[in-house]
């Protein structure tokens, strides 16, 4: 890589083979974190799953205002 200076102002040119650049991308993509699944849940056994609690917890879960604020966060 290359730099020239203009004044204040400076220019980078870049020269590089095939192989550089097909290399610089490889990295590049190795780099990359995979996009995360979401893991949806429903009812009390999905509530039961997630926050990992009993069958009572979680029905005082569902019935809470929290479960409701979030019901409305997504809309």
């Amino acid at each position: 890589m290359r730099r020239q200076e203009c004044g204040s102002n400076a220019m980078v040119t870049v020269q590089m083979t095939v192989e550089e650049y097909l290399e610089m991308k490889s990295r590049q993509e190795a780099k990359e974190v995979p996009v995360k699944q979401k893991n949806l849940v429903y009812g009390l056994e999905g509530i039961k799953t997630l926050f990992d609690c009993s069958t009572t917890t979680a029905w005082r879960i569902k019935n809470s205002e929290w479960i409701n604020n979030l019901e409305l966060m997504k809309k």
